[in-house]
C-alpha cells in the first residue's frame, strides 16, 4: 500500500466504523425500548392481545414500505437517515409523559410512527455502506457483527434495569441518548461520504451486524450465502443435494415465521403467569434468545464442516422445539432463560450460514425476484404470528401456547428431514 493511499485507508475504515457504530446503537436503543413497551403495556391491560398489537405496530411499516424504502439511492440516503433518525428522537418524546393506562392509544401511535421512521433508516445506512471500498472490511464487518449479536443481549439486560428502576421512562431516555448517538455519527460520516462516495461511483456493499429483538423469527442472516457455485464441482453437487430443495426452504421460512415470531408476546405473558415475575423480567428471556443466536453464528463454522447442510436444518428445527417445550415447563426464571438460549440458537443456526433455510443455491439468487418474495412473504407470517398469539395465549393460556408451537415446531422438522430425503433420492443434476 503507498502512504499517499494510506490516508484513504483511514478515512474509509473511520467512515465504516462511524455507519456501523449508528447501526449497533440503533439496534441497542430498539432492544431496551421494546422490553420497556412490553412491559408497561401489559401491566396496563394484561392481556397479550395488547402485546400483538404493540408487536404488530413495529412490524407493519417495514413490509408496508418496503417498495419505497428501496427506492433510496445515491445522494438521498444521507439525508433521509439524518432525518429518519432525528424524527424518531422528536417521536420518542411523547413516551415521558406517559403515566397511566389510558396512555396506551398514545404509545401505539408513537411504535408506529418509529417504526415507519425506521424502515427507511436501516436501508438508508445500508445504501451509505455501498459507496465504501472494502479496503480492510472483512475483520471490521465480523467486529461489528459480533457488536450487533451483543447488543441482542446487553439491550434487553438493559432495559430490563432500566425499567426496574426508572420505569417505562427510564427506556425512553436510554433510547432517546443511542439516537442521538446514531444520529451525530451519521452527521459526522455524512460530509465525506459525500465528498468522496458518488463522486468516485462505488458501489461496494457493506455489511450490517444488527438485528431486532424478533429478528432470528423473521428473516435470514445477512450475508446467509453460498461461497461455490454448486455446478463447478463435485463438492458444489453433492452440497445442493443435501440441502433442502428450493420448494422445502420456500415453505419452511414462511412456516418457522408464522409460528415463532409471535414467541414473545407468550413469553409475557409467561413471565408473570407461570414465573410470577414482573413483566420486565421478560427483557431476560429475549437477552438469552439473543445469546443464542450470537452462539450459532459463532458455532456454525465447525458445526458447519461437520454436519451436511440439509440435515442441519430439521436437527435446528427440533433443538428449538425441545427448548420451547421446556421453557413451558420452567417454574423460575433461571429454569426460563436456559431454554430461550436453546430456543435462539436452534432458530437462528439454520441461517447462519450457506446452503440453509434462504433456499438460495448461488450469489445470483439472494437477488432474484423469487427470493425477495419470499422475503416479503416471511415477514408478513411474522406480523401475523404476533396478531395471532395474543388471542391464542388469552384464550388458552402461556404455557398451553408454547408447547402448541413445540408441537408445530417438531412437525416442520420432520417435514424439512423429509424434503432433503425426497431431494436427495432424485438423479443428480448438472
Amino acid at each position: 500500500m503507498s502512504l499517499s493511499s494510506a490516508p484513504s485507508v483511514r478515512a474509509t475504515s473511520r467512515s465504516f466504523g462511524a455507519l456501523e457504530a449508528a447501526g449497533v446503537l440503533a439496534s441497542m436503543g430498539d432492544g431496551i425500548l421494546l422490553v420497556g413497551l412490553l412491559a408497561w403495556s401489559y401491566s396496563a391491560r394484561e392481556h397479550a392481545t395488547i402485546i400483538g398489537a404493540l408487536m404488530g405496530a413495529r412490524l407493519l411499516p417495514p413490509l408496508l414500505l418496503r417498495p419505497a424504502a428501496g427506492l433510496l439511492r445515491g445522494r438521498r440516503a444521507l439525508p433521509v437517515a439524518l432525518t429518519a433518525q432525528l424524527l424518531q428522537g422528536i417521536a420518542l418524546l411523547p413516551l415521558l409523559s406517559v403515566r397511566s393506562d389510558n396512555a396506551l392509544p398514545l404509545v401505539l401511535q408513537v411504535v408506529l410512527l418509529t417504526a415507519i421512521l425506521a424502515a427507511f433508516f436501516q436501508p438508508s445506512r445500508k445504501e451509505l455502506l455501498r459507496v465504501l471500498p472494502p479496503v480492510g472490511h472483512p475483520a471490521a464487518e465480523k467486529a461489528f457483527a459480533n457488536a450487533g449479536l451483543l447488543t441482542l443481549t446487553v439491550g434487553p439486560t438493559a432495559g430490563t434495569a432500566l425499567y426496574s428502576t426508572f420505569g417505562l421512562q427510564g427506556t425512553v431516555v436510554a433510547a432517546l441518548v443511542t439516537t442521538l448517538g446514531s444520529l451525530g455519527l451519521l452527521a459526522a460520516v455524512g460530509p465525506s461520504l459525500l465528498a468522496r462516495g458518488w463522486r468516485d461511483g462505488q458501489t461496494r456493499i457493506g455489511g450490517d451486524g444488527e438485528m431486532g429483538a424478533e429478528s432470528c423469527f423473521l428473516r435470514p442472516r445477512d450475508g446467509a450465502e453460498t461461497t461455490q457455485d454448486p455446478g463447478l464441482s463435485t463438492q458444489g453437487r453433492a452440497l445442493r443435494t443435501q440441502a433442502p430443495p428450493p420448494r422445502t426452504s420456500g415453505i419452511l421460512r414462511p412456516a418457522v415465521a408464522l409460528v415463532t415470531a409471535g414467541l414473545p408476546v407468550a413469553q409475557v405473558a409467561f413471565t408473570v403467569w407461570g414465573l410470577f415475575r414482573s413483566p420486565e423480567y421478560v427483557g431476560l428471556i429475549l437477552a438469552g434468545q439473543g445469546l443464542g443466536m450470537g452462539m450459532a453464528t459463532l458455532a456454525y463454522p465447525w458445526v458447519g464442516r461437520r454436519t451436511a447442510p440439509g440435515t442441519l436444518v430439521p436437527a435446528s428445527l427440533g433443538i428449538a422445539a425441545s427448548a420451547c417445550f421446556a421453557f413451558s415447563l420452567a417454574g423460575d426464571l433461571p429454569a426460563a432463560v436456559l431454554p430461550a438460549v436453546a430456543i435462539g440458537f436452534g432458530l437462528s443456526l439454520p441461517t447462519s450460514g450457506p446452503h440453509t433455510l434462504p433456499g438460495t443455491h448461488s450469489r445470483e439468487g439472494l437477488r432474484s425476484p423469487l427470493s425477495a418474495g419470499l422475503d416479503v412473504v416471511t415477514e408478513a407470517a411474522g406480523l401475523l404470528s404476533v396478531l395471532a398469539m395474543g388471542p391464542l395465549v388469552d384464550l388458552l393460556s402461556p404455557r398451553l401456547a408454547m408447547v402448541l408451537v413445540s408441537v408445530i415446531l417438531w412437525v416442520l422438522a420432520l417435514y424439512a428431514f423429509g424434503g432433503v430425503a425426497d431431494e436427495e433420492s432424485l438423479p443428480d443434476r448438472v
